[in-house]
């Protein structure tokens, strides 16, 4: 017993376990598996005959006896092995939030977790996130994140998310994938940023294409080009990752005003003075 324990730590086991470099890479490969499933722990599946072919795919239509509920995905996965120890908790923190994954149309995830933090946390996890992904915030989605804080006086909630992130800084965030949803308010928000290494900026316009449907306005583009440069001044690169619909001349003023922009890919972009969804 204390041969075993004495020589434990020179292991190969333990080397990998322990050495950051090694454990980051575990870790990471856990974190992009996005189609593998394992059972929970705490609630494993029962054995599964060696001759079932359909249950080697927990997604299969014919395993009757598939639940989700039963299941967890690498975020999951992570989120236990930060209760390992200290050292793992830092790895596993610090992959779980470098990329802050959130492409939804109908809720603004991160900035309803911060809004819900306390004050002296929001700096740790800020320091971690090198991508975000962000929705654009009308005032529907803006009282969903402040359902939490107490707002005082003629103070509105798109206010409050405009000054979400203002007292922390995001050292490591270089780029931010913006998700611009049709169902516009009069009036949008971006929180600001302090993000001094922030340099690429991707548009994500919600469009369908049968039929062709624009579903952001030019004259909603016209807001958010406003927004953009004052929450971003110094952005380099800007991309659309979907069709769009600007009024001409629109975006030769967005390439104008960002003094430091290098690249600026518009290949879906159209300049059109039809108004209306269609082309």
């Amino acid at each position: 017993m204390t041969n075993n324990a004495s020589n434990e730590k020179y292991s190969a086991t333990y080397q990998v376990l322990y050495s950051p470099l090694l454990l980051e890479q575990i870790l990471t490969w856990i974190s992009e598996d996005t189609n593998g499933y394992w059972p929970r722990p705490e609630a494993p599946k029962k054995p599964q005959a060696l001759n079932s072919t359909s249950n080697l795919n927990p997604n299969s239509d014919d395993d009757s006896d598939y639940d989700p509920t039963k299941y967890i995905e690498s975020g999951g996965v992570l989120l236990r092995c930060a209760l390992v120890n200290k050292h793992w908790f830092h790895e596993s923190t610090r992959i779980l939030w470098r990329h802050w994954k959130d492409q939804n149309l109908c809720r603004s995830v991160l900035t309803e977790t911060f809004a819900k933090m306390k004050l002296d946390r929001r700096q740790f996890y800020a320091n971690m996130i090198n991508r975000a992904d962000l929705l654009l915030i009308g005032e529907y989605i803006a009282c969903q994140v402040t359902q939490s804080i107490t707002l005082s006086g003629e103070q509105r909630a798109c206010q409050v998310v405009r000054s979400i992130f203002e007292d922390i800084t995001f050292p490591n965030l270089r780029a931010v994938h913006l998700t611009v949803p049709g169902h516009f308010d009069k009036r949008v928000e971006i929180p600001i940023f302090r993000a001094p290494r922030l340099k690429t900026l991707l548009l994500d316009p919600e469009y369908d294409w049968l039929p062709v449907s624009y579903s952001v306005s030019q004259d909603q583009w016209k807001m958010l080009f406003e927004l953009i440069v004052d929450r971003f001044p110094d952005l380099e690169n800007i991309e659309f990752e979907d069709q769009a619909k600007v009024w001409p001349g629109e975006i030769q003023k967005l390439r104008d005003r960002l003094c430091h922009l290098k690249n600026l890919n518009v290949w879906g972009v159209e300049e059109s003075t039809v108004i209306g969804r269609g082309l």
